[in-house]
C-alpha cells in the first residue's frame, strides 16, 4: 500500500480511500466533485467511489454507533481488520474523528506518517467503523436449468 497524504485536514477519508484501493486522491476528488475541506467525504460517496474502481467497500460497525445499545450480534473491530486491506474509521481522544487506510498490519494516516495498529489501538478512544476491501470478480452466468440444488 502506498502513502498518500491529505491536502487539508478534511479529507482523511477520501485519501484513505485512495490508498486502500491503489488509486488516487485527485481521481476521489474527481468521482465526488469535491475535495472534501469544507465537509469531508461522506460514507456513502466512499461506498460508491469504491464500487466505480471495481471494488467492494463492506461496512462493519459496532450497531451502537446508530442505536445507543449493545445488540446481541456484537462484532470485535479488530478481528475485522486483521490482514485486510480496508478503512478505518476511529475517533480520537480530543473526540474528532479521522480516518487511515491499512493492509490488515500497518496504518496508512493521510497525515503522512505509517504505523503499526497496536499504536493505533493504544492511541484512540474507540473504532467507529472498518470498511473492508474486496475486489469484485464477476461470476459465470448460471447455466440453463440450473434451479440451484445438488441433486
Amino acid at each position: 500500500m502506498k502513502l498518500i497524504p491529505g491536502n487539508n485536514n478534511r479529507d482523511c477519508m477520501g485519501a484513505s480511500f485512495a490508498m486502500a484501493t491503489g488509486t488516487t486522491l485527485e481521481r476521489v476528488i474527481d468521482f465526488c466533485g469535491h475535495d472534501g475541506h469544507e465537509d469531508g467525504f461522506e460514507n456513502q460517496e466512499m461506498v460508491d467511489y469504491a464500487l466505480s474502481v471495481g471494488a467492494a467497500a463492506i461496512t462493519h460497525t459496532d450497531d451502537s454507533v446508530y442505536t445507543g445499545f449493545v445488540p446481541h450480534y456484537k462484532i470485535d473491530l479488530k478481528d475485522k481488520i486483521a490482514d485486510n486491506i480496508g478503512v478505518i474509521a476511529y475517533e480520537e481522544k480530543n473526540g474528532k474523528y479521522h480516518a487511515v487506510a491499512t493492509d490488515g498490519k500497518l496504518v496508512y494516516d493521510p497525515r503522512g506518517i505509517t504505523y503499526g495498529l497496536d499504536f493505533l489501538y493504544k492511541a484512540i478512544a474507540g473504532l467507529k467503523f472498518f470498511w473492508q476491501i474486496e475486489w469484485i470478480t464477476v461470476a459465470k452466468p448460471m447455466q440453463a436449468g440450473y434451479n440451484g440444488s445438488s441433486a
